[in-house]
């Protein structure tokens, strides 16, 4: 880590960095956050969130809400409600898609839209799947970006430089990638559990928030950790959270946010896509998904092989 803060300081990165630009204070790093990007309109409902739950603390009192005094238990957490079966929460997610059949019969598709990043700058992008295989095209400026992978190997284009990707790169590659997920998500981890029912916060003032089941898986080496938040009304998956933890005990975090479900070929998908993460922010919006396609597979070659 030493070396880590010698090398930067001695680049032309355009900053400076010390022990605790990581650690503040801690001795093992908080891990980065995700980035985020607040508008005027987020910051006036912020306020006005804040001075609502002022005034609910300053009506109810040091006894709590009105009429509702907390119910404590163990700990002084009240009750708190049991963790639904991990087969039960999947099984609802199947059926808000349109059924385990429906779900089964997709095994292409091909999404186009516009993706619009942190800072402001939209762009066309489209999105190939046919089984395991996985093809992104996004026409950024001033060179068009790619990623792909076969079935084997992950690459990734930038302009007409094509290299290989492999590691934890090709799995960030790959978070899109999720036409069979709803199937086989109790296959891709060692463990599956179900963890307590939480709610997600709403963007409205004075709005509870969405009141979610979480599923978390992990990985055989234990360094990925993978929470997914359904709905807990409708079963439809509402965010997905990746944490891996780093050679260094920190933790690196990404973030998506599923929207806008809408009927295709039977089957609900979200036409709308948020990924956060310690340095991006970009939200895809789909124009129109096309399930079942005809995709040939030398799409997902990398290119020149």
């Amino acid at each position: 880590m030493i070396s880590l803060v010698k090398t930067v300081n001695a680049g032309n990165f355009g900053a400076r960095i010390n022990c605790g630009t990581c650690h503040a204070g801690r001795n093992q790093p908080a891990g980065l956050q995700p980035a985020q990007m607040m508008t005027d309109a987020e910051i006036t409902a912020m306020a006005a969130q804040m001075a609502a739950q002022a005034a609910r603390e300053a009506a109810a009192g040091p006894g709590g809400e009105r009429g509702a005094p907390p119910q404590a238990g163990p700990g002084g957490r009240g009750n708190q409600p049991p963790p639904p079966p991990v087969d039960d929460v999947i099984s609802k997610y199947l059926e808000a898609l349109g059924g385990q059949a429906a779900v089964a019969k997709v095994t292409s598709r091909v999404i186009t839209g516009t993706v619009t990043n942190r800072m402001k700058q939209s762009m066309a992008f489209t999105i190939e799947e046919k089984g395991d295989k996985f093809h992104e095209a996004i026409a950024s400026s001033p060179a068009p970006m790619a990623v792909g992978f076969d079935g084997a190997a992950g690459w990734v284009q930038n302009g007409d430089q094509a290299s290989d990707l492999t590691g934890f790169q090709l799995q960030q590659a790959l978070r899109m990638a999720d036409l069979g997920l709803s199937i086989h998500l109790k296959d891709r981890y060692t463990t599956v559990t179900a963890a307590r029912p939480t709610r997600l916060p709403a963007s409205t003032p004075g709005v509870q928030g969405v009141a979610v089941n979480v599923l978390q898986g992990q990985t055989p080496a234990q360094y990925l950790t993978d929470s997914f938040y359904f709905d807990a009304t409708t079963g439809l998956l509402l965010r997905r959270r990746i944490v891996t933890r780093t050679g260094v005990n920190g933790s690196l975090v990404e973030q998506y946010d599923y929207a806008d479900y809408r009927d295709v070929n039977g089957v609900k998908m979200p036409f709308e896509i948020t990924h956060s993460n310690w340095n991006t922010l970009e939200t895809f919006k789909a124009a129109g998904i096309k399930a079942n396609p005809n995709i040939g597979d030398g799409i997902f070659a990398k290119p020149g092989r």
